[in-house]
């Protein structure tokens, strides 16, 4: 069931196997097609009215930095508003604004005053649909993406936390309660009851609606954010309910939304701040709207370098609109597929659909320890798939980054509608199984700076299709990256230079195919001119020799070192002269990034070699 309507013919199935009570409320049924056609695929959908809902009593204001809390106060007076909430790592106040004034008029007294760096509406949202599930034999959509296979590597790890960023999580279900995270460090009763309020008083999640701990769902149709929750991390092999795709990792709940499935910009963003800064890896938003704002971007962004894969559902217009966040840099949008692999006809479709996934037919947990099935679907279902994927991902290699895991899923979903990526599949529809048997190669030498000319040179020598993704890592640590569909039996060229200008670069290509790839350099170092080609390693090492390397006379050494995880690198770097003698050098490399050591400033007019030695794999 989508959110345009919100109710549908509920039905709910409890664990005791007792029959289905149905429950008819009325709303609008929306029934799925099937496209088999490219004819279908391109032809225009319903058009509607794109509207910018948000609140109308408050406004969202950035103050400056160099702003005093006097200032600031003095400010809000002036102009009848008072701060009733903060993200201090957004440097973002909640502002109560007078009733006498309407919002764009309190918006412009803000804009106007030199202490203000930007004020805007607090825009709302909605949750995109309402899923459902039941027992396993009849969960089509896990089997569909390769699950089965991918549990005889692993089945998740409770290390790896969800955040269900939503309506909230009955976190009490049945099938949920032992994979709900919860920070027992910040436990002072013990789990206990201690103030009568009826909820354990550990924080197991966060409820911004209400603004307490007790994120439990109340959502009016059944339960929306726990639905979410038991697709992603359902209890499974317990012979009762239903699997999740990740058996055992953790569902941190955040309530953002209300009963009814309303949201505002405010609490989303505070949410995924949240989120991020308690450790959650994986984010899941089956909600969204057609607008968005610096503060929900920046929230993003935040959770984004914060190591945060963030997933967000495309929505249910089944129109061409872009909801957010689906459509902001960072998050990787989900449409929904059905049985056999066709676009649903309320999944969205546009630039912000990266990748689909079942989203018809599903079933999963509601409140109150029950199960049902949503028979007309949403992309709120698919959504959670990719949370799960991404999930048991990271529960095979804790190292991976969230560019890292965009890439894997995305090159190796299983193509489908229009040849390479389209508005309705994006890069197609997952598959876990080829996500789990990508191949990478890893370029840790590499320059675009002046003089220097890199390129990748790409490779497909099998009788299929295939998506490379590539990623350019520099001192900074902020990564670039793109995706090349390759035909079969085909060649590519990438140049460097136009991608990440001016910079000593790292390269990494990953790939649900045998693809090949070298890394070729041309140059013209100090009047100069030269050039080579590099076959790439397949994967990091804690431990790597290198025998060459001379400092004397016009010669230059450089040691190259590629951090391609999520995690910074501790690094023993051990030079060896000639004849014997060593010399130590220690190094710390930031996640995702390239470093460069000049082994001429070290040790001058000499032959070396060298060792280098680190806490995770590293490319040197």
């Amino acid at each position: 069931m989508k959110s345009e309507g919100k109710t549908s013919l509920l039905k709910i199935l409890a664990i005791s196997f007792i029959p289905f009570v149905l429950f008819l409320v009325s709303g609008i049924f929306a029934f799925p097609f099937t496209c088999n056609a490219q004819d279908d695929l391109i032809s225009p959908g319903p058009q509607i009215e794109v509207t910018d809902p948000h609140a109308t009593d408050e406004i969202l204001v950035r103050f400056k930095p160099s702003a005093s809390p006097d200032e600031i106060s003095g400010l809000n007076e002036e102009n009848q508003g008072e701060v009733v909430q903060e993200i201090d790592q957004l440097g973002v106040g909640r502002i109560k604004i007078s009733p006498q004034k309407l919002v764009d008029q309190a918006i412009a007294d803000y804009k106007n005053n030199p202490l203000v760096q930007s004020a805007q509406p607090n825009y709302q949202y909605q949750l995109f649909s309402q899923p459902n599930d039941y027992y396993y034999d009849e969960q089509w959509n896990l089997k569909k993406i390769g699950l089965e296979d991918v549990w005889e590597i692993t089945t998740g790890d409770s290390g790896v936390v969800i955040a269900v960023i939503d309506s909230g999580v009955d976190w009490n279900h049945i099938d949920l309660s032992a994979n709900i995270w919860n920070n027992s460090d910040e436990d002072p009763n013990n789990g206990k009851d201690d103030d009568g309020n009826g909820f354990i008083d550990d924080v197991r999640g966060w409820d911004f609606v209400n603004n307490d701990n007790n994120p439990m769902d109340d959502y009016n149709y059944g339960g929306h954010g726990t639905s979410v929750a038991g697709i992603i991390s359902a209890v499974s092999d317990n012979s009762i309910g239903i699997a999740g795709v990740t058996w055992n990792s953790r569902i941190m709940p955040i309530k953002c939304a209300d009963s009814q499935g309303d949201l505002n910009d405010f609490d989303l963003s505070s949410s995924i701040i949240y989120a991020a800064d308690n450790g959650a890896r994986i984010i899941c938003l089956s909600l969204g709207g057609p607008t968005t704002s610096t503060v929900l971007t920046d929230a993003i962004d935040y959770a984004h370098e914060k190591g945060c894969f963030i997933v967000a559902a495309v929505g249910n217009n089944g129109t061409s609109i872009v909801n957010y966040p689906a459509g902001l840099d960072h998050v990787v949008g989900v449409g929904a597929t059905t049985l056999n692999d066709n676009y649903a006809s309320f999944s969205n479709y546009n630039s912000s659909c990266q990748v689909v996934a079942p989203g018809v037919d599903i079933w999963c947990t509601t409140v109150a320890s029950s199960y049902w099935k949503d028979e007309d679907g949403g992309t709120s279902m698919s959504t959670p798939h990719i949370a799960g994927v991404a999930a048991l991902l990271l529960s095979d290699n804790p190292l991976l980054s969230a560019d890292d895991l965009e890439q894997i899923i995305t090159v190796t979903a299983d193509d489908l509608g229009l040849y390479g990526w389209d508005s309705y599949y994006g890069y197609g529809r997952i598959n876990a199984w080829a996500a789990f048997h990508s191949t990478a190669t890893y370029f840790a030498e590499g320059s675009t700076l002046q003089s220097f000319e890199e390129y990748i040179l790409l490779m497909n020598p099998g009788e299929e299709a295939a998506y490379v993704g590539l990623t350019y890592q520099d001192r900074t640590g902020r990564a670039k990256k793109h995706i090349i569909h390759l035909p079969a039996f085909s060649r590519q060229t990438v140049f460097v230079n136009d991608i990440s200008p001016d910079s000593e670069v790292s390269a990494k290509s990953i790939s649900g195919s045998r693809i090949i790839a070298e890394r070729a350099m041309y140059f013209n170092y100090e009047g100069k001119d030269g050039g080579h080609d590099s076959i790439g390693v397949t994967s990091p090492s804690n431990t790597w020799y290198l025998a060459e390397g001379y400092t004397g006379g016009d010669f230059d050494t450089w040691l190259l070192i590629q951090n391609p995880n999520s995690s910074p690198a501790t690094t023993t770097v051990t030079f060896m002269k000639r004849g014997g003698g060593t010399v130590v050098r220690n190094y710390t490399i930031d996640a995702n990034s390239r470093f460069t050591i000049h082994v001429d400033e070290i040790l001058p007019n000499d032959e070396v070699s060298t060792k280098v030695e680190s806490n995770i794999g590293v490319i040197a």
